[in-house]
């Protein structure tokens, strides 16, 4: 439908979630760590989200880890594994279900150590909200991209934001009643 591809501008990149929705047909994310607050934020506000599969972000981040000159996937780096939640590192029942099958979590996971294990990678970031939530849509290239966005079309989108909406009220009304 005539829409270009680009990014925010330096200028832009302190732009309100709200300003994004209204402003952008949909997001395309890259994920550089297991929780990222820009997807949880687009998400909230029914910003339609695309996202490489799991597989090509098990590679990116392996390969991150790999690297010496890069930083991202702090998360599962040692230096800040002593940041875990004390109730969930501990295996004692969360008041709420995080939707994430903690209980049989390997929490080596998130130790730092091995962390060039696939499996333990494999893991970890399968716990992650962008892989767990609904109504995200998955590529598997750019091509796989372009061609979902156009098989979507306009009223697809709009469905979209509406499903996303519905489900981030309801997840809110189940952990709000935590807090």
């Amino acid at each position: 439908e005539g829409r270009k591809v680009y990014g925010l501008s330096a200028s832009d990149s302190m732009t309100k979630y709200s300003d994004l929705s209204a402003r952008f047909a949909a997001a395309v994310i890259f994920p550089h760590d297991i929780g990222i607050i820009s997807f949880d934020d687009l998400y909230a506000v029914g910003t339609p989200i695309f996202l490489p599969e799991q597989e090509m972000v098990e590679n990116m981040a392996y390969a991150h880890l790999v690297s010496t000159s890069n930083y991202p996937w702090y998360l599962l780096r040692e230096e800040h594994s002593k940041l875990n939640y004390p109730l969930v590192s501990s295996g004692s029942a969360l008041p709420w279900d995080p939707g994430w099958n903690w209980q049989s979590c390997n929490f080596t996971a998130f130790s730092g150590q091995d962390t060039l294990n696939p499996d333990l990678l494999r893991h970890a970031i399968g716990t992650a909200n962008y892989l767990r939530l609904p109504h995200i849509n998955y590529f598997n290239s750019l091509i796989d991209l372009l061609h979902r966005l156009e098989n979507l079309g306009g009223q697809g989108l709009q469905d979209l934001r509406r499903a996303m909406k519905q489900s981030s009220t309801e997840a809110w009304q189940i952990t709000s009643q935590f807090y």
